[in-house]
């Protein structure tokens, strides 16, 4: 019965992987952003400009729907199981 009320919890590696995935890409897209920020600011670029550049590049390397496809992976390999 304390089985059923407390399960134990599950180490799923595949989900620890997809974290550790998106974390490196959004690094990767910080540091090519820094990269970018000096010729920048060599070239005067607005605020505003400048700030939607960093966007572009996080969204660029880490797609908005990878999150969601992951999910969804692991909802239908449970509902497999």
């Amino acid at each position: 019965m304390r089985d059923i009320l407390y399960p134990a919890d599950i180490n799923n590696k595949f989900e620890k992987d997809c974290k550790k995935f998106v974390f490196g890409m959004g690094m990767v897209a910080i540091l090519g952003y820094l990269g970018c920020l000096r010729q920048m600011r060599l070239l005067e670029y607005e605020p505003m400009a400048v700030f939607a550049n960093l966007l572009n590049c996080l969204v660029v390397a880490v797609p908005p729907g990878l999150p969601c496809a992951a999910s969804c992976g692991i909802i239908f390999a449970l509902a497999r199981l």
